[in-house]
């Protein structure tokens, strides 16, 4: 077996993931649903192993040897991009690979709310995060509000990604696009040099360490629109999330600085769908308004940061509940998904119940 006629084989599935695994059978991740090709056999390892030495590239050898896993991008004969993720495991060559768009998508297919790209939009200042679990649609989001800002606004984009995954083609905007290990050797360093490349906007892959937060928020602070990710379920977790890089003695200067500087959050989550076959995704928006920022600064509890979410709907704010009692009102999901992915089950129990009996 080639590795392209598998690369093929995943395009034409439409799967959204890809198991490689030395001595195993490829995995395909279709619709949620992880299955295994028919008339499949299980690769040897040596196989696996000259496969990956081929596509992996060369500055990245060093740190797979040292630390045993490194993320890169590839394209297949027919152009798709890959990100793949290449690991050992028991002494042998494991990856996994993401399947990337050929294009960026529209939000709204997405279901990401348009309160969420028009706040990015009329915006020129400020630290804007999307967030979510793994394989919750992030890298979607971002490229989709990229190409939107691609077509409307004359601006200079810097990209920083671990690995490059949608290259985009220069249209009203000019896009410098950098990745790690290959054109920069880590997000801090990456994202210093980028304030002095005349940035209008600034995308860093992921906000992992408080040095890439600390100059993040410096960035957003200081003129330039940040877009960023965070593996994080939801708004509150994510600013607890960069609160827990800082010591506690710090953390009344960074909640300061984060309250000046955050713009708006999106968390999401893929949920299937009931209407079609596939995933769509339910969606939590915080815009930080004069309330918000007053809640970061006063270290206020999550269940207050919840309550501002739920009732700044004027605002363009909206809770993961209200997102799936909107799915299902709609029918694009039933009522099963939208309990089992619910915040608190017993309120959307309740506004579920609501519809019904009214």
């Amino acid at each position: 077996m080639e590795f392209e006629t598998i690369l093929r084989a995943a395009e034409s599935a439409e799967a959204s993931d890809v198991i490689v695994k030395s001595e195993g059978i490829p995995s395909f991740k279709v619709h949620g649903v992880w299955q295994r090709p028919t008339e499949s056999q299980s690769i040897p390892a040596l196989v696996v192993s000259d496969w990956a030495a081929a596509m992996m590239p060369p500055p990245l050898a060093e740190q797979y040897r040292r630390e045993g896993s490194v993320d890169f991008a590839i394209s297949s004969s027919s152009g798709r991009r890959f990100r793949v993720s290449l690991f050992r495991q028991m002494g042998m060559v494991g990856m996994v690979l993401r399947t990337l768009p050929r294009s960026p998508g529209r939000l709204d297919k997405l279901g990401i709310p348009s309160s969420f790209a028009k706040t990015i939009l009329q915006s020129t200042r400020g630290l804007a995060l999307v967030t979510g679990v793994t394989g919750s649609g992030k890298s979607s989001t971002i490229s989709a509000v990229l190409q939107v800002i691609n077509q409307s606004r004359a601006c200079h984009v810097i990209t920083i990604e671990d690995p490059i995954e949608f290259v985009f083609k220069d249209e009203m905007a000019t896009f410098q696009q950098r990745e790690i290990g290959q054109d920069a050797a880590s997000f801090p360093v990456a994202l210093r040099a980028a304030l002095r490349q005349a940035p209008d906007i600034i995308f860093v892959g992921e906000l992992r360490d408080r040095e890439t937060v600390e100059t993040a928020m410096h960035a957003a602070n200081t003129g330039h629109l940040v877009v960023s990710t965070l593996h994080t379920k939801d708004a509150g977790d994510s600013l607890g999330r960069i609160l827990s890089y800082f010591e506690p003695r710090e953390q009344e200067l960074v909640r300061k600085n984060l309250a000046e500087s955050m713009l708006l959050t999106l968390s999401q989550r893929l949920v299937q769908r009931a209407d079609a076959p596939g995933l769509t995704a339910a969606c939590e928006v915080m815009v930080c308004t004069s309330y918000v920022r007053k809640l970061i600064l006063e270290s206020s509890p999550t269940s207050e940061v919840v309550d501002a979410i739920k009732n700044g709907s004027k605002y363009g704010m909206v809770t993961f509940d209200q997102s799936l009692f909107s799915l299902f009102q709609q029918g694009i999901i039933s009522r099963d998904e939208a309990l089992l992915q619910a915040s608190s089950r017993q309120d959307l129990e309740l506004m579920l119940d609501g519809i019904q009996h009214s």
